[in-house]
């Protein structure tokens, strides 16, 4: 049944892709994805399950996977940039903002969706991709972007935040302000969601490939 649901189908995708390419991966980094991967398919189809099936509310399981996903996030920015410059304090003043605001917004809304943190955590992730692609252009190095698998993992992580926070912007103006409901809007997540996730597979591929040159 969930795999009618496009954004299910997409995440079990790119899990399973990167199961298979980063399985025998020895850097941590890697197989901490997959286990984030698995940990977002398996809240997301208890999600699915609880609100088509049993039409319960479900803002508490994304309040759960909220700090989950910032902080894995986080780790990915953390990884990548060092290898491009000096982490300094700043970069982990984006990370204590994201979960003051997240716990500040948990109580004051009796914990209700925090919705606040959410756009902080997305702003915040915005910047810190335009950052990486910056030095990315300043570095000396030579790489081959197209089978670069950071470039693509923060190409994936900038197009989604980006336009989930353009999106939120948009929708509040045509729903709220001029009271228009437009179909397509439903399809905008979706596809958000197959950017991520697409452009991560691709960069799991990436790293496989990567993997076998330098054996």
């Amino acid at each position: 049944m969930f795999f009618f649901n496009p954004g299910l189908f997409i995440e079990f995708t790119c899990f399973f892709i990167a199961f298979f390419t980063l399985f025998r991966d020895r850097q941590v980094f890697w197989k901490i994805t997959i286990v984030y991967l698995l940990f977002t398919c398996i809240i997301e189809l208890i999600t699915f399950i609880l609100l088509k099936v049993y039409h319960q509310r479900t803002f508490w399981l994304y309040n759960l996977y909220i700090p989950v996903e910032a902080t894995f996030i986080t780790y990915v920015f953390h990884t990548f940039l060092r290898r491009l410059t000096r982490i300094n304090h700043l970069f982990w003043l984006g990370y204590g903002i994201i979960i003051t605001v997240y716990i500040i917004e948990l109580f004051k809304r009796n914990f209700g969706y925090t919705s606040t943190a959410v756009s902080v955590m997305s702003v915040i992730f915005v910047l810190y991709a335009f950052y990486f692609y910056a030095l990315l252009l300043k570095n000396d190095e030579y790489v081959v972007l197209k089978y670069y698998p950071p470039f693509w993992m923060i190409a994936g992580i900038l197009l989604f935040y980006f336009g989930g926070t353009a999106f939120n912007l948009i929708y509040d103006l045509v729903l709220v302000k001029m009271e228009v409901r437009n179909p397509l809007l439903s399809y905008i997540n979706p596809t958000l969601s197959f950017l991520l996730y697409g452009f991560w597979s691709y960069s799991f591929i990436c790293r496989a490939r990567q993997r076998k040159l330098y054996r």
